[in-house]
Protein backbone atom coordinates (compact mmCIF):
# COMPACT_ATOMS: atom_id res chain seq x y z
CA UNK A 1 0.00 0.00 0.00
CA UNK A 2 0.97 3.63 -0.63
CA UNK A 3 1.81 6.29 1.67
CA UNK A 4 -0.64 8.29 0.54
CA UNK A 5 -3.23 6.39 0.89
CA UNK A 6 -2.30 4.95 3.76
CA UNK A 7 -2.29 8.06 5.64
CA UNK A 8 -5.33 9.75 3.71
CA UNK A 9 -7.67 11.40 6.07
CA UNK A 10 -6.61 10.18 9.48
CA UNK A 11 -6.94 12.11 11.89
CA UNK A 12 -6.44 12.21 15.86
CA UNK A 13 -9.43 10.39 17.44
CA UNK A 14 -10.22 8.73 20.71
CA UNK A 15 -11.54 5.21 20.17
CA UNK A 16 -12.19 3.87 23.43
CA UNK A 17 -10.75 4.05 27.04
CA UNK A 18 -8.83 0.49 28.68
CA UNK A 19 -10.50 -1.03 31.47
CA UNK A 20 -9.44 0.01 34.85
CA UNK A 21 -7.28 -1.87 37.21
CA UNK A 22 -3.71 -3.31 36.43
CA UNK A 23 -0.64 -4.26 38.16
CA UNK A 24 2.49 -1.55 38.82
CA UNK A 25 3.95 -2.82 35.62
CA UNK A 26 0.60 -2.68 33.66
CA UNK A 27 -0.52 0.91 32.50
CA UNK A 28 -2.05 3.17 34.75
CA UNK A 29 -6.24 3.60 33.92
CA UNK A 30 -7.75 5.56 32.34
CA UNK A 31 -6.09 4.94 29.00
CA UNK A 32 -7.17 5.51 25.38
CA UNK A 33 -7.16 4.49 21.73
CA UNK A 34 -6.14 6.83 19.47
CA UNK A 35 -5.53 7.08 15.45
CA UNK A 36 -2.92 9.94 14.80
CA UNK A 37 -2.39 9.68 10.99
CA UNK A 38 -0.72 6.21 10.28
CA UNK A 39 -0.48 5.18 13.85
CA UNK A 40 -2.47 3.57 16.35
CA UNK A 41 -1.82 4.45 19.88
CA UNK A 42 -2.42 3.80 23.27
CA UNK A 43 -2.65 7.35 25.04
CA UNK A 44 -3.79 9.11 28.38
CA UNK A 45 -7.72 9.79 28.58
CA UNK A 46 -7.93 13.58 28.70
CA UNK A 47 -4.73 14.15 27.10
CA UNK A 48 -6.08 16.49 24.54
CA UNK A 49 -7.45 18.85 27.20
CA UNK A 50 -4.22 18.43 29.85
CA UNK A 51 -1.25 16.70 28.31
CA UNK A 52 1.47 17.81 31.05
CA UNK A 53 -0.55 15.76 34.19
CA UNK A 54 -0.43 12.12 32.72
CA UNK A 55 1.46 9.24 34.21
CA UNK A 56 2.79 9.16 30.22
CA UNK A 57 3.46 11.91 28.03
CA UNK A 58 1.33 12.66 24.97
CA UNK A 59 0.61 15.97 23.55
CA UNK A 60 -1.81 15.73 20.45
CA UNK A 61 -0.83 19.45 19.77
CA UNK A 62 2.44 18.34 18.26
CA UNK A 63 0.66 16.29 15.53
CA UNK A 64 1.93 18.65 12.83
CA UNK A 65 5.10 18.76 14.49
CA UNK A 66 5.34 15.08 14.21
CA UNK A 67 3.67 15.32 10.65
CA UNK A 68 6.18 17.94 9.76
CA UNK A 69 9.18 15.43 10.84
CA UNK A 70 8.43 12.42 9.57
CA UNK A 71 7.89 14.29 6.29
CA UNK A 72 11.75 15.16 6.63
CA UNK A 73 12.72 11.61 7.58
CA UNK A 74 10.65 10.56 3.87
CA UNK A 75 12.87 13.88 2.30
CA UNK A 76 15.85 12.56 3.33
CA UNK A 77 15.69 8.97 2.68
CA UNK A 78 14.07 10.51 -1.37
CA UNK A 79 17.18 12.03 -1.51
CA UNK A 80 19.36 9.21 -0.34
CA UNK A 81 20.92 10.89 2.43
CA UNK A 82 19.98 7.53 4.06
CA UNK A 83 18.84 4.13 3.66
CA UNK A 84 16.62 2.29 5.47
CA UNK A 85 18.13 4.22 8.29
CA UNK A 86 18.22 2.48 12.39
CA UNK A 87 15.82 4.87 13.94
CA UNK A 88 16.47 5.77 17.49
CA UNK A 89 13.25 7.52 19.26
CA UNK A 90 15.14 9.51 22.95
CA UNK A 91 12.65 10.47 25.47
CA UNK A 92 10.07 8.02 23.31
CA UNK A 93 6.94 8.93 25.75
CA UNK A 94 4.10 6.69 24.27
CA UNK A 95 6.00 6.24 20.82
CA UNK A 96 3.88 8.15 18.77
CA UNK A 97 6.75 10.05 17.10
CA UNK A 98 9.08 7.09 16.49
CA UNK A 99 5.96 4.93 15.44
CA UNK A 100 5.19 7.33 12.39
CA UNK A 101 8.23 7.38 11.91
CA UNK A 102 8.42 3.42 11.13
CA UNK A 103 5.16 2.93 9.50
CA UNK A 104 5.12 6.09 7.35
CA UNK A 105 8.62 5.61 5.72
CA UNK A 106 11.05 2.78 4.95
CA UNK A 107 12.98 2.53 7.75
CA UNK A 108 15.24 -0.10 9.27
CA UNK A 109 15.21 -1.30 13.44
CA UNK A 110 13.61 1.33 15.23
CA UNK A 111 14.31 1.68 18.90
CA UNK A 112 12.36 3.37 22.09
CA UNK A 113 14.05 4.90 25.09
CA UNK A 114 12.47 6.04 28.25
CA UNK A 115 13.23 6.88 32.13
CA UNK A 116 9.47 6.68 32.71
CA UNK A 117 8.80 3.43 34.20
CA UNK A 118 5.01 3.86 33.39
CA UNK A 119 5.74 4.53 29.96
CA UNK A 120 7.56 1.26 29.03
CA UNK A 121 4.12 -1.23 28.85
CA UNK A 122 2.49 1.54 26.84
CA UNK A 123 5.55 1.53 24.09
CA UNK A 124 5.23 -2.29 24.29
CA UNK A 125 1.78 -2.35 23.38
CA UNK A 126 1.82 0.53 20.68
CA UNK A 127 4.50 -1.54 19.18
CA UNK A 128 2.45 -4.53 18.87
CA UNK A 129 -0.56 -2.40 18.00
CA UNK A 130 1.21 -1.08 15.50
CA UNK A 131 2.81 -4.65 14.13
CA UNK A 132 6.64 -3.18 14.98
CA UNK A 133 7.49 -6.20 17.15
CA UNK A 134 10.00 -8.05 14.50
CA UNK A 135 11.88 -4.00 13.96
CA UNK A 136 11.04 -2.39 17.38
CA UNK A 137 11.83 -2.45 20.75
CA UNK A 138 11.11 -0.63 24.11
CA UNK A 139 14.19 0.05 26.52
CA UNK A 140 13.61 1.67 29.52
CA UNK A 141 16.46 3.39 30.32
CA UNK A 142 17.80 7.12 31.14
CA UNK A 143 19.00 8.45 27.46
CA UNK A 144 22.17 9.56 28.73
CA UNK A 145 22.85 6.35 30.53
CA UNK A 146 21.83 4.47 26.99
CA UNK A 147 23.51 6.89 24.84
CA UNK A 148 26.84 6.47 26.95
CA UNK A 149 26.31 2.59 27.33
CA UNK A 150 25.65 1.82 23.35
CA UNK A 151 28.53 1.11 21.35
CA UNK A 152 25.70 1.33 18.52
CA UNK A 153 25.43 3.38 15.98
CA UNK A 154 22.18 5.26 14.45
CA UNK A 155 21.04 6.67 11.57
CA UNK A 156 18.74 8.93 12.23
CA UNK A 157 18.32 9.91 16.21
CA UNK A 158 15.50 11.62 17.78
CA UNK A 159 15.63 14.09 20.55
CA UNK A 160 12.03 15.57 21.76
CA UNK A 161 12.30 16.42 24.92
CA UNK A 162 9.82 18.12 27.55
CA UNK A 163 11.84 21.70 27.68
CA UNK A 164 15.78 22.05 26.11
CA UNK A 165 17.63 19.24 24.35
CA UNK A 166 20.99 20.91 25.76
CA UNK A 167 21.16 17.86 28.43
CA UNK A 168 21.51 15.23 25.73
CA UNK A 169 23.66 16.71 22.69
CA UNK A 170 27.09 15.54 23.70
CA UNK A 171 25.90 11.82 24.11
CA UNK A 172 23.44 11.72 20.93
CA UNK A 173 26.16 13.32 18.81
CA UNK A 174 28.35 10.21 19.77
CA UNK A 175 26.13 7.54 18.77
CA UNK A 176 24.71 9.28 15.38
CA UNK A 177 26.45 6.86 12.26
CA UNK A 178 28.71 8.49 10.22
CA UNK A 179 26.72 10.91 7.80
CA UNK A 180 23.45 10.07 10.07
CA UNK A 181 20.95 12.96 10.80
CA UNK A 182 20.43 14.30 14.15
CA UNK A 183 17.04 15.63 14.81
CA UNK A 184 16.33 18.47 17.42
CA UNK A 185 13.23 19.19 19.63
CA UNK A 186 13.14 22.50 21.61
CA UNK A 187 9.83 23.12 23.62
CA UNK A 188 11.72 26.05 26.22
CA UNK A 189 10.95 29.22 24.57
CA UNK A 190 10.29 31.06 27.70
CA UNK A 191 14.49 31.63 27.70
CA UNK A 192 14.88 31.53 23.92
CA UNK A 193 13.25 34.42 22.93
CA UNK A 194 13.88 36.30 26.33
CA UNK A 195 11.66 36.11 29.14
CA UNK A 196 14.58 33.91 31.17
CA UNK A 197 17.47 35.94 29.36
CA UNK A 198 19.67 34.17 32.71
CA UNK A 199 18.75 30.73 31.81
CA UNK A 200 19.38 30.71 27.93
CA UNK A 201 23.05 32.20 28.70
CA UNK A 202 23.61 28.90 30.82
CA UNK A 203 22.50 26.54 28.80
CA UNK A 204 22.55 27.88 25.39
CA UNK A 205 26.03 30.06 26.08
CA UNK A 206 24.02 32.87 24.26
CA UNK A 207 22.23 35.85 24.90
CA UNK A 208 18.45 35.89 23.63
CA UNK A 209 16.47 39.21 22.43
CA UNK A 210 12.59 40.04 22.92
CA UNK A 211 11.84 41.55 19.66
CA UNK A 212 9.26 40.41 16.98
CA UNK A 213 11.62 38.08 15.28
CA UNK A 214 12.36 36.64 19.03
CA UNK A 215 11.78 33.50 17.31
CA UNK A 216 13.69 33.37 14.14
CA UNK A 217 16.24 34.47 16.84
CA UNK A 218 15.44 31.35 18.86
CA UNK A 219 15.91 28.96 16.08
CA UNK A 220 19.32 30.16 15.05
CA UNK A 221 20.51 30.03 19.06
CA UNK A 222 19.31 26.43 18.88
CA UNK A 223 21.51 25.63 15.68
CA UNK A 224 24.52 27.09 16.82
CA UNK A 225 23.92 25.02 19.73
CA UNK A 226 23.77 22.24 18.05
CA UNK A 227 26.75 23.11 15.46
CA UNK A 228 28.98 24.35 18.23
CA UNK A 229 28.57 20.56 20.39
CA UNK A 230 28.96 18.49 17.01
CA UNK A 231 32.51 20.31 16.79
CA UNK A 232 33.61 19.89 19.95
CA UNK A 233 33.57 15.89 18.52
CA UNK A 234 35.28 16.99 15.08
CA UNK A 235 31.70 16.65 13.30
CA UNK A 236 30.43 18.98 11.07
CA UNK A 237 26.71 19.32 12.11
CA UNK A 238 25.06 21.22 9.19
CA UNK A 239 21.27 22.18 9.19
CA UNK A 240 19.09 20.39 7.07
CA UNK A 241 15.56 21.85 7.91
CA UNK A 242 14.27 23.81 10.32
CA UNK A 243 11.32 25.10 11.32
CA UNK A 244 9.36 26.69 14.15
CA UNK A 245 5.69 26.50 14.94
CA UNK A 246 3.20 26.66 17.96
CA UNK A 247 5.77 26.49 21.37
CA UNK A 248 8.41 23.92 19.55
CA UNK A 249 11.43 25.01 17.54
CA UNK A 250 12.79 21.53 15.40
CA UNK A 251 15.69 21.19 13.67
CA UNK A 252 17.87 18.09 11.67
CA UNK A 253 21.62 18.10 10.77
CA UNK A 254 23.29 15.95 8.83
CA UNK A 255 26.70 14.66 10.77
CA UNK A 256 29.93 13.77 9.51
CA UNK A 257 33.31 13.21 11.25
CA UNK A 258 34.76 16.26 9.35
CA UNK A 259 36.90 18.35 11.77
CA UNK A 260 38.14 21.42 8.86
CA UNK A 261 34.31 21.67 7.85
CA UNK A 262 33.28 21.76 11.56
CA UNK A 263 35.44 24.87 11.93
CA UNK A 264 34.10 26.19 8.71
CA UNK A 265 30.55 25.91 10.78
CA UNK A 266 31.97 27.93 12.92
CA UNK A 267 32.65 30.65 11.05
CA UNK A 268 28.85 31.21 10.21
CA UNK A 269 28.14 32.10 13.73
CA UNK A 270 27.40 35.21 14.58
CA UNK A 271 25.46 38.16 16.77
CA UNK A 272 22.03 39.72 15.85
CA UNK A 273 21.76 43.22 16.04
CA UNK A 274 18.72 45.54 16.55
CA UNK A 275 18.01 49.58 16.78
CA UNK A 276 15.05 49.51 18.56
CA UNK A 277 15.08 53.38 17.46
CA UNK A 278 15.13 52.68 13.42
CA UNK A 279 13.93 49.76 13.27
CA UNK A 280 17.46 49.01 11.96
CA UNK A 281 18.82 45.17 11.90
CA UNK A 282 20.94 43.05 10.80
CA UNK A 283 24.11 39.99 11.21
CA UNK A 284 27.21 40.94 12.75
CA UNK A 285 30.36 39.37 13.73
CA UNK A 286 30.87 41.29 16.32
CA UNK A 287 27.97 43.56 18.10
CA UNK A 288 28.79 47.44 16.82
CA UNK A 289 26.99 48.92 19.60
CA UNK A 290 25.74 51.96 18.03
CA UNK A 291 23.09 51.59 15.18
CA UNK A 292 25.18 52.41 11.39
CA UNK A 293 22.14 53.96 10.32
CA UNK A 294 21.07 56.50 12.78
CA UNK A 295 23.72 56.29 15.68
CA UNK A 296 21.61 54.96 18.45
CA UNK A 297 22.60 52.60 20.49
CA UNK A 298 21.79 49.19 19.62
CA UNK A 299 20.61 45.37 21.48
CA UNK A 300 21.85 42.37 20.28
CA UNK A 301 21.50 38.15 20.68
CA UNK A 302 23.88 35.53 20.08
CA UNK A 303 25.94 34.19 19.52
CA UNK A 304 23.72 32.54 17.16
CA UNK A 305 23.75 30.33 13.49
CA UNK A 306 24.24 33.35 11.02
CA UNK A 307 23.39 30.79 7.69
CA UNK A 308 20.93 29.43 5.80
CA UNK A 309 18.39 27.47 8.47
CA UNK A 310 17.49 25.10 5.70
CA UNK A 311 19.11 23.51 2.81
CA UNK A 312 18.22 25.06 -0.65
CA UNK A 313 16.10 23.39 -2.69
CA UNK A 314 15.00 20.96 0.18
CA UNK A 315 11.54 22.27 1.14
CA UNK A 316 10.42 21.74 -2.04
CA UNK A 317 10.80 18.38 -2.45
CA UNK A 318 8.95 18.18 1.39
CA UNK A 319 5.84 20.11 -0.94
CA UNK A 320 5.72 17.52 -2.94
CA UNK A 321 5.92 15.09 -0.32
CA UNK A 322 3.40 16.86 1.50
CA UNK A 323 0.74 16.72 -1.20
CA UNK A 324 1.31 12.78 -1.93
CA UNK A 325 0.74 11.99 2.13
CA UNK A 326 -2.60 14.00 2.93
CA UNK A 327 -1.89 14.43 6.05
CA UNK A 328 -4.81 15.65 8.18
CA UNK A 329 -2.79 18.85 8.58
CA UNK A 330 -1.48 19.27 5.25
CA UNK A 331 -3.36 22.42 4.08
CA UNK A 332 -0.96 24.08 7.28
CA UNK A 333 1.92 22.19 6.30
CA UNK A 334 1.94 23.26 2.92
CA UNK A 335 1.50 27.11 3.85
CA UNK A 336 4.65 26.52 6.33
CA UNK A 337 6.54 24.49 3.90
CA UNK A 338 5.68 27.60 1.23
CA UNK A 339 6.94 29.93 3.18
CA UNK A 340 10.10 28.14 4.26
CA UNK A 341 10.72 27.63 0.39
CA UNK A 342 10.45 31.57 0.00
CA UNK A 343 13.01 32.42 2.67
CA UNK A 344 16.22 30.33 0.86
CA UNK A 345 18.95 33.05 -0.12
CA UNK A 346 16.58 35.87 1.83
CA UNK A 347 18.89 37.79 4.53
CA UNK A 348 18.37 36.33 8.23
CA UNK A 349 16.10 38.32 10.03
CA UNK A 350 12.60 39.79 9.40
CA UNK A 351 10.39 43.05 9.62
CA UNK A 352 7.24 42.73 11.64
CA UNK A 353 4.81 44.47 9.53
CA UNK A 354 2.05 45.85 12.41
CA UNK A 355 5.06 47.45 14.38
CA UNK A 356 6.36 49.01 11.36
CA UNK A 357 3.16 49.65 10.24
CA UNK A 358 2.30 51.30 13.82
CA UNK A 359 5.59 53.58 13.57
CA UNK A 360 6.70 54.76 10.55
CA UNK A 361 3.31 54.93 8.65
CA UNK A 362 -0.57 55.11 9.55
CA UNK A 363 -0.78 52.55 6.30
CA UNK A 364 -0.58 48.68 7.55
CA UNK A 365 -0.96 46.58 4.04
CA UNK A 366 -1.11 43.04 3.69
CA UNK A 367 1.99 41.38 3.54
CA UNK A 368 1.98 39.60 0.21
CA UNK A 369 1.55 43.30 -1.16
CA UNK A 370 4.18 44.64 0.14
CA UNK A 371 6.37 41.91 -0.57
CA UNK A 372 5.32 42.71 -3.94
CA UNK A 373 6.34 46.44 -3.57
CA UNK A 374 9.77 45.40 -2.18
CA UNK A 375 10.28 43.37 -5.54
CA UNK A 376 8.66 45.89 -8.23
CA UNK A 377 11.27 48.45 -6.31
CA UNK A 378 14.31 46.24 -7.17
CA UNK A 379 14.71 44.44 -3.60
CA UNK A 380 14.75 41.17 -2.87
CA UNK A 381 11.60 40.03 -0.70
CA UNK A 382 9.68 37.24 0.80
CA UNK A 383 7.45 36.27 3.69
CA UNK A 384 8.06 34.11 6.31
CA UNK A 385 6.90 31.25 8.55
CA UNK A 386 7.64 32.78 11.37
CA UNK A 387 4.57 35.26 11.42
CA UNK A 388 2.42 35.78 9.07
CA UNK A 389 3.06 39.77 9.07
CA UNK A 390 6.79 38.90 8.77
CA UNK A 391 8.70 40.10 5.70
CA UNK A 392 12.65 39.25 4.63
CA UNK A 393 14.12 41.95 2.44
CA UNK A 394 17.56 43.23 1.69
CA UNK A 395 15.90 46.76 1.83
CA UNK A 396 17.27 49.16 3.74
CA UNK A 397 14.96 50.87 6.02
CA UNK A 398 14.90 54.07 4.61
CA UNK A 399 13.26 52.34 1.63
CA UNK A 400 10.71 50.15 3.45
CA UNK A 401 9.33 53.19 5.29
CA UNK A 402 8.78 55.35 1.60
CA UNK A 403 7.44 52.17 0.47
CA UNK A 404 4.91 52.06 3.42
CA UNK A 405 4.07 55.21 2.79
CA UNK A 406 2.81 54.83 -1.03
Amino acid sequence: MGIGKMVKGMKTIVRKKTAKGGSAKAPAPGFSSIVEESAHLLVPAGSESDAFHKDVFYNPAMRLNRSLSSLALGAFIREGLLEKPAVLDGLAATGARGIRYALENETGKVVFVDANPAAIPVLKKNIAKNKLAGKAKAVGDDLNAFLCKSWEKFDFVELDPFGSPVFFLNNAIRCVSQKGILSVTATDLAKLCGKEQATCIRHYSSKPMRCPFSHELALRILIKKVVEAAAVHDVAAVPLFSFYHGHALKAFFTCERRPQEASGLLGQIAFAVLCRKCFHRGIEKFPPGKCPNCGAKTDCAGPLWAGETTRVGLSAKLIELNRKRNYADSKAIGKILEAINGENGLPPLFYDLHELSEKLSNHSPKTSEFVKKLRDAGFEAGATHYSPTGVKTNAPIGEMERLLAK
